[in-house]
């Protein structure tokens, strides 16, 4: 039994250890009803009608990729079971079936080259440290007239997204006002 670590939906990765049944399926019927237990667990067991209508899913996704080409026409078998497993995996919704790491399948690995991920927060300026005193004075005092700038632009931001969250807050009060005055008035017929 191959066992693989893929990470899943939840937050951690976990272990693959669930068998594929192989010796259990023999025809494409037998394979539906696989899936659809793997796929639907809650359908599958609830049975009657609610299963029948989760295998008819699993089939209507069959005869569409077989009509648009993604799966070669005719039943399942063991001869084709690779290509169509290799389908399944890419399939929305049927993430379930990455519990099974001996399905019968090829195996396509994709190779490229990533550039190095960088991250920054906020800007970086790279500047050269002069040496004389007088030079450094002034990048220093330059370097103090922009952080003062930016710290000017800074509150300004803030005042106005203050303002703008007490014009919202305003709003609303009036919307509140308006609903129960409204309430209050439900029923209440003027007299012309």
């Amino acid at each position: 039994m191959v066992r693989l670590s893929i990470p899943t939906q939840g937050r951690n990765a976990r272990e693959v250890s669930k068998k594929y049944p192989s010796e259990r399926i023999n025809n494409e019927s037998d394979l539906r009803d696989w899936l659809t237990n793997i796929i639907y667990p809650l359908e599958y067991k609830s049975g009657g009608t609610e299963k029948s209508l989760a295998k008819q899913r699993i089939a209507a996704r069959l005869n569409y990729a077989r009509k648009t080409g993604q799966l070669a026409p005719g039943p399942l078998d063991h001869r084709n079971l690779h290509a169509f497993f290799e389908w399944a995996w890419t399939q929305r919704g049927w993430e379930s079936l990455h519990q099974y790491a001996d399905t019968p399948r090829s195996v396509t690995v994709h190779v490229r080259m990533e550039t190095p991920m960088s991250a920054a927060v906020g800007s970086v300026k790279i500047r050269p440290i002069p040496t004389d005193k007088q030079a450094l004075r002034k990048a220093l005092i330059t370097e103090m007239e922009e952080k003062e700038q930016l710290m000017d632009a800074r509150a300004k931001d803030q005042a106005e997204i203050a303002s703008l969250k007490a014009d919202l807050e305003e709003k609303y009060q009036r919307s509140e006002r308006a609903r129960r005055y409204g309430k209050m008035a439900k029923g209440v017929k003027k007299n012309s």
